[in-house]
C-alpha cells in the first residue's frame, strides 16, 4: 500500500511547463490589476479625502469660534495669507513667499508659524486663532496638508476680510478631485 501512494506521488507532480503557465499567468493578472487599480492614484485620492475631512473639521471649528466671538480681529489680520508651511521667519522668507497686491490694490503678506507650533490651536499655529479659549479646545490641533510642502503647492492658507468672513484653500492633486492639475 505504501509502495502504491509514492508510486501515484511521483506521477502526479507539476511538469516544469505547467509551473512556467500559471506563474505567467498569476503575472499577467499581477499586471492587470496594478494597471486597473493605480496604486499611485489611490494614495493621490486617499490624501485628498485627508484634506476634505481636515479643511471640513477646520471650518466647523471656525464657524464655533465664531459663533462665540464677534470680534473679527480675534480671527487674525486682515490682508495676511496663514500658510500652513512651517518656517522660523514669520513672513515665510524661506519659502520665497513674499507680498503680493489683489486686484483691489490691496497688499497682502504671507504668514507662517514655526515648526514648533505649527500645530498648535491656541492662536500661535499656522492659524491665529485661539481654539482653546473660554476654557474649551474647539480643535485639539490645527490639521496640516498631508504633504504639507511648497513643490506642487500642497498646503492649506487661511485668510480673513475686514468683514469676518474667511477663506480656507488647499490643492488637491488626484484626477477624480482636481481633473489632473
Amino acid at each position: 500500500m505504501i509502495y502504491k501512494v509514492k508510486q501515484w506521488m511521483r506521477t502526479r507532480g507539476f511538469s516544469l511547463i505547467e509551473l512556467l503557465v500559471a506563474v505567467g499567468v498569476l503575472a499577467v493578472i499581477g499586471v492587470v490589476t496594478v494597471i486597473t487599480l493605480n496604486p499611485a492614484e489611490l494614495f493621490k485620492e486617499s490624501r485628498d479625502t485627508s484634506r476634505f475631512s481636515s479643511l471640513a473639521t477646520l471650518r466647523k471649528a471656525i464657524t464655533l469660534f465664531q459663533a462665540n466671538n464677534s470680534d473679527p480681529s480675534a480671527m487674525g489680520d486682515q490682508h495676511v495669507v496663514y500658510v500652513s508651511l512651517p518656517d522660523e521667519d514669520p513672513n515665510c522668507g524661506s519659502w520665497g513667499l513674499g507680498s503680493f497686491v489683489d486686484e483691489n490694490g490691496n497688499t497682502w503678506q504671507h504668514q507662517c508659524a514655526p515648526s514648533a507650533d505649527l500645530t498648535r490651536a491656541n492662536g500661535s499655529g499656522w492659524i491665529p486663532i485661539n481654539f482653546e479659549s473660554e476654557g474649551k479646545s474647539l480643535l485639539p490641533a490645527l490639521p496640516i496638508d498631508p504633504v504639507n510642502q511648497l513643490d506642487g503647492s500642497y498646503f492649506y492658507t487661511y485668510a480673513r476680510d475686514e468683514a469676518g468672513h474667511y477663506e480656507i484653500n488647499t490643492r488637491t492633486e488626484s484626477v477624480k478631485y482636481s481633473g489632473g492639475n
